[in-house]
């Protein structure tokens, strides 16, 4: 800020001036010496003499220094007040630089500090701000958490109707089975009960999300081929040997196995042979697996039009592609495989499927297998059927280690040496069924045993076997437990975890 006086540049400011001497006796100015004009400026030399004999009022006989006094616009000076004898002289030292940059300074400090409270009051408003978009972005975090919380309770329980369904299917079998038309029926109410429980079973993978993969980790695990067709044969237990051959190459070997992501392989299989079973002009769909050089090999043969360009589309969604094969895809996609179909030459009507899915990049080059100390997590609620479970474990030669706590869980669960974990409905205040995922998300392997309430009609007091969970009766009989436990550990250690010399343990 510039003034009359005032300047930014000291070239700017004025030469300091020699001093002046104004005698005065009384209130009379008797002499001057020096350039008095200087500090006139644009005032008449009256008004400044004027000043000047004001200043002496109150002196007395004392010789003050009177600092940076204003005698013109824009002229400052030192005065000193000499007294002699009835006489005072007043002595004018130029100050008027000193007094400018002194102002000059003043100025600066003012503005720095106006500017300082300006900027703080910026940042105060910026953390402000920043502090509101992270309430509200946690504010939506919870939204988001519950609205999934609601969907994954929602697919849960859509998951658990399935299985009953397809239970319930597999009970009026053998009342129909004079019935072609009601087998008809029922096998299409089976599989289409295990198709939507494949497409749940990826939803609710995905809404979950996978810790592993937020981490840079694998979320592959070993899938034995022997495990997966038989598996699968008791998902299609209607069509199977009628309509439908499950196989594995004859050079695969019996302890083929491939390191995938479980959900999109098993999401994958269950669409395409839906697919082929509901799509098929003539009867006779065969699906056979193999493992060439570490990667999986699934062809379908089957008398389906599988669209007529759905090999050589980059995007099917934009060619009308069903929902299915649209779906499949998707899953190829994203396990970085390839979808080809071969057609007959002979226009015979019967088509390939060969879908190649690659061995991810960070699978291990040897799949680990369940050897001496196997071991198997309990982690019940109930102390009474812990105890019950561990015994029952023990009897079969397993160490039961029974966790107290979720992180003992999680780390009980990882170990190599693990080939089956017990939950019941609730532990440490989690459900059991959303500890399933918990615990594949964060690379646990083994098999799972639930001890379930909610799910003790479905499996009136038995069991069910459900790809990597079994799904029993809290209230089983032990006879029941123990059955239930020995069939996971044998599909758990013998069917999913293979050793890779050959054979399982």
């Amino acid at each position: 800020m510039t003034g009359p006086g005032s300047s930014r540049f000291a070239s700017d400011l004025p030469q300091a001036q020699a001093p002046v001497v104004v005698t005065f006796d009384g209130e009379t100015m008797v002499d001057t010496f020096g350039d008095l004009a200087y500090f006139t400026g644009a005032d008449d030399s009256e008004s400044l003499l004027g000043l000047l004999c004001d200043l002496l009022v109150g002196q007395g006989d004392a010789a003050p220094l009177l600092r940076a006094v204003e005698l013109s616009p824009g002229r400052y000076a030192d005065v000193h007040v000499v007294p002699e004898g009835h006489l005072r002289h007043l002595v004018l030292l130029d100050a008027t630089a000193g007094v400018l940059e002194a102002r000059e300074l003043q100025q600066m400090k003012n503005e720095a500090s106006l500017a300082g409270q300006r900027l703080k009051r910026e940042l105060i408003a910026k953390d402000k701000e920043h502090q509101d978009k992270l309430r509200q972005q946690e504010q939506r975090e919870q939204s988001l958490r519950r609205r999934v919380g609601l969907l994954e309770s929602i697919s849960d329980d859509a998951r658990a109707r399935l299985d009953a369904l397809v239970g319930h299917a597999r009970v009026l079998a053998p009342y129909c089975a004079e019935h072609p038309e009601a087998m008809s029926a029922l096998g299409y109410i089976q599989r289409t009960a295990v198709y939507l429980e494949a497409q749940l079973l990826n939803y609710g993978h995905l809404l979950r999300g996978s810790r592993a993969r937020a981490e840079g980790s694998s979320t592959s695990e070993p899938i034995a081929l022997k495990a997966l067709t038989g598996e699968l044969k008791r998902l299609f237990s209607m069509d199977e040997g009628r309509h439908l051959v499950i196989e594995v190459a004859s050079d695969a070997g019996k302890s083929a196995a491939a390191e995938m992501d479980y959900p999109r392989v098993y999401q994958l299989l269950i669409t395409l042979i839906t697919l082929a079973l509901d799509g098929a002009r003539k009867p006779g769909v065969v699906v056979r697996l193999d493992t060439p050089g570490g990667d999986l090999l699934i062809s379908i043969d089957a008398h389906v039009d599988w669209h007529a360009d759905t090999a050589s589309l980059p995007d099917p969604a934009q060619a009308g592609v069903p929902w299915g094969l649209r779906a499949c895809h998707r899953l190829v996609r994203a396990l970085r495989g390839q979808f080809d179909v071969e057609r007959d030459s002979k226009d015979t009507g019967l088509s390939r499927v060969r879908v190649l899915l690659p061995q991810p990049p960070s699978a291990p080059a040897v799949l680990k297998s369940a050897r001496q100390g196997r071991c198997a997590v309990v982690a019940v609620d109930d102390p009474v059927l812990s105890r019950t479970v561990a015994t029952l474990l023990a009897d079969m030669g397993l160490d039961a280690h029974v966790a107290a706590s979720l992180s003992g869980l999680e780390t009980a669960a990882c170990e190599a040496r693990t080939v089956l974990v017990v939950l019941s409905d609730t532990f440490a205040g989690e459900p059991g069924a959303g500890l399933v995922y918990r615990l594949h998300d964060l690379g646990a392997g083994a098999p799972v045993v639930l001890l379930s309430h909610r799910h003790a009609r479905a499996v009136a007091g038995g069991w069910q076997r459900r790809h990597r969970r079994v799904v029993v009766a809290a209230d089983a009989q032990r006879d029941v437990l123990a059955a239930a436990l020995r069939d996971a550990v044998e599909q758990g250690v013998a069917g999913w975890v293979v050793d890779h010399e050959g054979g399982a343990p």
